[in-house]
């Protein structure tokens, strides 16, 4: 039997909090793998996402293809 790793794609700007809040929360105790989706592409922007634990950060507009490339990578155990 296949388990697939349990992936986020998440924004990083949320109306309530941001996807880096949200990607610290569920990566205790997790092996989460996460995509940040960011207006914002500076180095400085990725490392705030692999800081959070975000493992991708694609700078919108997202292009759809490269978004399933992105999570074809993922491993599936």
């Amino acid at each position: 039997m296949t388990i697939a790793r349990p992936r986020l794609i998440s924004g990083l700007g949320l109306p309530d909090g941001t996807g880096y809040e949200v990607m610290e929360a569920l990566r205790n105790g997790t092996s989460i793998v996460g995509v940040a989706l960011s207006g914002y592409g500076m180095e400085s922007d990725l490392a705030q996402s692999a800081t959070a634990g975000f493992q991708y950060h694609l700078t919108k507009p997202v292009d759809a293809e490269k978004l399933y490339q992105t999570i074809e990578k993922i491993p599936v155990a």
